[in-house]
């Protein structure tokens, strides 16, 4: 084969690689799935241009949300949202002057009364929880008294649902039956009492009383003789038959 003829060849695949490699980063960073308009990053997670990490980003005039799940990445651009007022509230939520949005959809909420309450979420009269893909739960029509209630040095930031108003203490969107809301307060990530009872995962364990009951760790509790472990069965509770003191020097 003539010298001339190999070199060329040689030209032309090294140019149809290098073409192959430029059409390959082109597609990538260009999201057929929102009308092919470019996308921001390969390798990051989506961030704001105020450098905050989000599911939300801006582009130009437009507000993304990436939309998770999938293997190739789903960009979705949120319709009319005003990149000049828009806001991350928190996590999957967002606002701008007009509109509240949740992931990439626009809500029927105000802006103005709108509140992110932990795992739950207030128009400013009733407080919903978003039960995703099921739908949204109203949990409480009292959204003037809602409270979170955490579990002290057992919580866990943005994961509380448990909460209370005026009448009622939720657990996540179940009323605890018997619960004071006045006097209600978790001892660690399980257990919980109020002026007269005991309370394991929302549930009344009517053999215990709150009277000199604290917590050991994040799932036990002691009345200061024996020491009790959560059983998620009635009677919801079981006796580890140790003291306090022993069973400190097992954690």
């Amino acid at each position: 084969m003539p010298r001339r003829i190999y070199c060329l060849r040689i030209r032309v695949f090294v140019f149809a690689a290098f073409l192959s490699a430029l059409l390959t980063v082109v597609y990538l960073f260009i999201d057929f799935s929102s009308g092919g308009r470019p996308m921001l990053y390969l390798f990051s997670k989506p961030v704001l241009l105020d450098g905050s990490k989000t599911l939300f980003f801006r582009f130009g005039d437009e507000i993304y949300y990436a939309n998770q799940g999938n293997i190739v990445a789903d960009y979705r651009v949120l319709p009319g949202a005003d990149s000049k007022t828009f806001e991350v509230i928190d996590g999957i939520w967002a606002k701008d002057k007009s509109h509240v949005y949740l992931r990439y959809e626009q809500t029927d909420f105000s802006p103005s009364k709108f509140s992110v309450l932990s795992c739950y979420f207030s128009d400013g009269h009733s407080v919903y929880y978003d039960d995703f893909p099921k739908g949204t739960v109203t949990v409480s029509v009292d959204a003037e008294n809602f409270r979170i209630i955490g579990e002290e040095q057992y919580s866990v930031p943005k994961s509380d649902c448990k909460a209370k108003d005026s009448e009622n203490v939720y657990f996540w969107t179940r009323i605890i039956k018997y619960a004071d809301p006045a006097t209600f307060q978790f001892l660690n990530q399980v257990w919980a009492i109020d002026s007269t009872g005991v309370f394991m995962d929302g549930y009344l364990v009517k053999e215990l009383s709150p009277e000199e009951m604290h917590a050991i760790g994040r799932r036990h509790v002691t009345d200061g003789i024996t020491v009790f472990a959560p059983l998620y069965e009635p009677p919801y509770f079981t006796d580890l038959k140790t003291t306090p003191e022993a069973f400190r020097l097992q954690l």
